[in-house]
């Protein structure tokens, strides 16, 4: 505002010094945008090997226990230096160039100053002005060019800046390709029944952004259907087991069911009514995951459990869900109890320990659904045992589905559905599908040994 209005008074009162800073800031802002277009590309790149050498960063301090194991720590500390010498190579470019453009605007402001400076004095003996009038348009005029140099000294932060921003915009300008319809069913109870109905699902082609960050695809020609034709339905309060090898659909399938992807074809219907229509937010609040990788905050076991749920919970409830994991277990062994801090990723709990939490954490939110997805495969026998039995106490009243490899685990399940290259090739109890199910067979007889012909 103080340029404008001084400049715009410059040329009322003394027309000539006016037009001559008008040129002369002409020149002052058209360098800058120059310049904005000449760093501007290192600039991008500059940010991009930023991000990188962060995430570089993260998976070396992440997996540190690796680097020791194998005596990369050499290695790994040459690879680190290498990239920051590269930034180190890109920062000094661009902090040259943007030098060089600083002293050539100060040389344009420069030469303007002594320009007013000359037709000032001459005008002066010409009698045009009085030396105090002089004066007052010297000040003016030095304020014009003091004004921007002041904005002048944040133009490269914001230059910098800019590719952050820009970046952060496009991201936020991808669409989720998960809508809610207006107006969703909200859900407050679920019984439980779920339906898939001729389900078709591929994994969609990679996303990828141009260098002005527009999004294209990258195509990918003869991408085949994870799940062909699924047709499965599931009862509520049954205790269903998954079974099939890596690869075959198993945990797609409840990734469709959790909703983090739609199918290309058919429907799920949960207690007879299209997810689609469903509330995301009071669908999922419903649901209960317990993965084969429980994930934990670096922060107490109470808070860790409590995450899986918005509710406030009473100790009642928080010593139930102990009880139910089998937590009670191990809690007397841990200083401080519940309130306890379990350490990074919950490095001071064992395998066995972490999964119980994760399934305390389902249990938390009273779940209409509860999934186990792979939750015993990297734990030991004794601790298989340990799991099995919370799952079966976790299961009672709600419709649970296990995805497991192992006979132990799924012997006992209401039903056991068999997947076989993204179709279900079998379906019923274990003895059952002993008998006619030849792939499940197959699979059962890898993990036992057949002693006198039994």
């Amino acid at each position: 505002m103080q340029l404008l209005v001084t400049i715009i008074g410059l040329l009322i009162v003394a027309p000539i010094f006016g037009l001559i800073i008008l040129i002369g800031i002409s020149i002052f802002i058209w360098i800058s945008i120059y310049s904005n277009f000449a760093i501007g590309e290192d600039l991008k790149k500059t940010q991009e090997l930023y991000v990188e050498s962060d995430k570089q960063q993260s998976e070396f301090l992440r997996n540190a226990s690796l680097v020791k194991v194998n005596a990369k720590e050499k290695k790994i500390s040459e690879e680190y230096d290498h990239s920051y010498e590269k930034i180190n190579k890109l920062n000094k470019k661009v902090w040259l160039t943007f030098a060089s453009f600083v002293q050539k605007r100060s040389f344009a402001a420069d030469i303007t100053k002594f320009i007013i400076l000359v037709v000032g004095v001459y005008l002066v003996y010409a009698g045009v002005y009085t030396p105090g009038f002089l004066m007052v348009l010297f000040t003016w005029s030095f304020r014009v060019f003091d004004r921007m140099g002041y904005l002048t000294s944040i133009h490269r932060r914001v230059t910098q800046q800019y590719e952050s921003i820009k970046n952060y915009f496009t991201l936020m300008e991808i669409e989720s390709d998960i809508k809610e319809k207006d107006n969703p069913i909200i859900v407050n109870e679920i019984k439980g029944r779920i339906e898939f109905k001729d389900i078709y699902f591929k994994y969609s082609s990679r996303e990828e952004f141009d260098e002005d960050g527009i999004l294209k695809i990258k195509k990918e020609k003869n991408r085949e259907h994870v799940l062909k034709g699924i047709n499965l339905i599931i009862e509520a309060g049954q205790r269903v087991a998954i079974v099939g090898h890596s690869g075959a659909g198993k945990s797609t399938l409840i990734n469709l069911l959790v909703r983090a992807y739609d199918p290309q074809k058919g429907k799920i219907l949960i207690d007879g009514k299209d997810l689609k229509n469903l509330s995301l937010l009071s669908y999922r609040s419903k649901i209960g995951i317990v993965p084969q990788d429980v994930s934990l905050f670096d922060n107490t076991l109470r808070y860790n459990i409590l995450f899986g749920t918005n509710e406030n919970i009473e100790d009642v409830q928080l010593r139930k869900s102990l009880e139910m994991a089998r937590i009670d277990g191990f809690l007397n062994n841990l200083e401080n109890g519940v309130d306890t801090f379990v350490g990074e990723k919950g490095i001071k709990l064992s395998g066995g320990e972490r999964q119980r939490v994760g399934i305390a954490r389902a249990l938390i939110k009273n779940p209409s659904i509860l999934i186990f997805d792979e939750a015993t495969s990297s734990l030991d026998v004794e601790n298989e045992a340990m799991i099995r039995e919370s799952i079966e106490k976790a299961s009672k009243g709600r419709t649970t589905i296990i995805i497991a490899h192992r006979l132990s685990t799924i012997k006992d399940a209401d039903k056991i559905i068999v997947f076989e290259k993204g179709k279900v090739v079998g379906e019923g109890t274990h003895s059952y599908l002993l008998k006619k199910c030849e792939a499940y067979k197959k699979m059962i007889n890898i993990q036992t040994v057949i002693v006198g012909g039994n």
